[in-house]
């Protein structure tokens, strides 16, 4: 066979020995020779039903195998002339999907998240949160882009430790570090005397652990300093943290020195006005900021005498947000208290006011079928339960159905229209970057034709695409001079051929 014409195929990608076409009478089916691709660098992936030709890690060629003849055909278009068609076509109608709608429901879910951890400052609560100190938890930092990247400490190799939940291995520091100190204080006596009689908030700041305690007690007696003493001191011995110090202010009694040593430990006094020796005074302001914001989120008609009941809460979330110093990798909630699992004990605005469910049993024939109440705190030995201040009972309440009615920020409940936006969010997304091949949708089937047509409605063609899909007339070169074959057989192929190798 001898050619009859040359031409140039529209392929920037290759070089112009690997573009030249040579036209041949006797041929009718276009051939493209692989090693000519492949000497001028291109990697050739050919499968059951598909091929593709990359050159310099882009794709370059695409396409599928023909039934009929067992050979794989692939579409050369003419780019340069689907340019200037596109330029004469009229503008293409296509299906679309555009939101138009604006979701909010990210900044409440962030605003409401916050309400229930005390109201943190935002660089305080993004810098837990990458620091991994809860087992769940809204991606907060995510959304806000915030990028905190605290310093990894130089710790010793791991050892493993078994902890009353769990065995893991975990980096410690050097046990010569340890100081093993813990201390006491009172801050000044509370406004308001609580239902329950407490008046003031005694604190305890474990060096180690880096843990704030605190527990409301009724006066500044020994009866009571000492019942809250050994209290916040029984959280410590069940974490297993036994400390050899205790620092506490001049003002105290001789029975909470018996008390002190009759637990095995030392202790040091502070002079009268030395606010260096006890560590207390610097967690005592901690607490009292972090307590102040918590009450400042309670709902406006919370009785001012249940603020002992929100105590609770308000150390577990300050503690949550600070690192311990035995293993710098938790918080000082997780090194005394353990894992805080959020899905399994969710928490909520403290003094939020709720409405809680009454079962048909509890109630009368004709009573409402919720009463009115306030969060106070998460149930945490119960699987998704609330602990709520039932007014009209003067009493608690556990249930696991309530509705919560906040007042300093909007419940992050999602609507119709944030559900079908996001819904068409996600959908875009995964048609725009495929998932690999899996068996579940095979070509053909009645699913994956849905799943094209969706993807042809969210990424409509542009009008270079769609000049390109229209078939042009053939134009070869014979001599240096051009002619028009106006035999229109090509169907998705150019008929040309290049070099060919049987």
């Amino acid at each position: 066979m001898v050619s009859v014409a040359t031409s140039k195929l529209d392929i920037p990608e290759l070089t112009d020995k690997a573009k030249t076409a040579f036209h041949f009478n006797e041929m009718d089916t276009p051939l493209l020779s692989i090693p000519v691709l492949a000497d001028d660098g291109c990697k050739i992936e050919l499968t059951e039903d598909n091929i593709v030709v990359k050159k310099n890690n882009k794709i370059i060629l695409k396409g599928i195998r023909d039934i009929t003849s067992t050979l794989w055909m692939i579409p050369i278009k003419h780019r340069e002339k689907a340019r200037i068609l596109a330029q004469q076509l009229p503008p293409l109608p296509s299906h679309a999907a555009n939101s138009a709608y604006h979701q909010p429901t990210i900044a409440k879910l962030m605003a409401y998240h916050n309400a229930s951890i005390g109201s943190l400052p935002v660089k305080t609560l993004c810098n837990a949160i990458d620091n991994d100190w809860s087992t769940t938890k809204p991606t907060i930092s995510e959304i806000m882009n915030e990028e905190l990247a605290p310093e990894e400490p130089v710790l010793p190799p791991p050892i493993r430790l078994t902890n009353r939940q769990h065995t893991v291995a975990v980096d410690i520091v050097p046990f010569e570090e340890l100081k093993g100190i813990i201390a006491t204080d009172l801050p000044g006596r509370f406004p308001t005397t609580s239902a329950q009689g407490n008046a003031y908030v005694l604190v305890m700041y474990d060096y180690d652990s880096n843990t704030i305690n605190a527990v409301a007690i009724k006066n500044r007696k020994t009866a009571s300093l000492v019942q809250g003493y050994n209290e916040l001191f029984e959280d410590l011995q069940k974490a297993g943290i036994n400390p050899v110090l205790h620092r506490l202010d001049n003002e105290t009694s001789k029975e909470l020195i018996l008390e002190i040593e009759k637990k095995g430990l030392d202790y040091q006094i502070a002079s009268p006005g030395d606010h260096r020796l006890n560590h207390a005074e610097r967690a005592i302001q901690t607490f009292k900021n972090h307590f102040i914001a918590v009450l400042y989120g309670c709902d406006s008609t919370f009785p001012a005498k249940q603020w002992d009941r929100i105590i609770k809460q308000a150390v577990m979330t300050l503690n949550m947000c600070r690192p311990s110093r035995i293993n710098p990798k938790l918080s000082a909630y997780q090194q005394v208290w353990g894992n805080f699992d959020f899905n399994k004990t969710p928490l909520a605005p403290p003094g939020c006011k709720v409405v809680v469910h009454e079962r048909a049993m509890e109630r009368g024939a004709w009573a409402c079928h919720g009463v009115v109440g306030y969060y106070i705190g998460p149930a945490m030995k119960h699987y998704r339960n609330y602990i709520s201040y039932i007014p009209e009972t003067k009493g608690i309440r556990t249930t696991n159905t309530i509705e919560f009615f906040p007042e300093k920020v909007d419940m992050p409940t999602t609507a119709t229209t944030d559900r079908l936006a996001r819904a068409a969010e996600d959908l875009a997304d995964i048609l725009q970057a495929p998932h690999p091949a899996t068996p579940f949708l095979q070509q053909g089937t009645v699913v994956n034709d849905a799943v094209e047509q969706l993807k042809k409605i969210f990424t409509p063609p542009n009008r270079i695409e769609t000049a390109m899909a229209a078939p042009t007339p053939r134009s070869f070169s014979k001599g240096g001079s051009s002619y028009n074959n106006n035999n229109n057989n090509n169907r998705s192929v150019t008929k040309v051929t290049k070099q060919v190798k049987i």
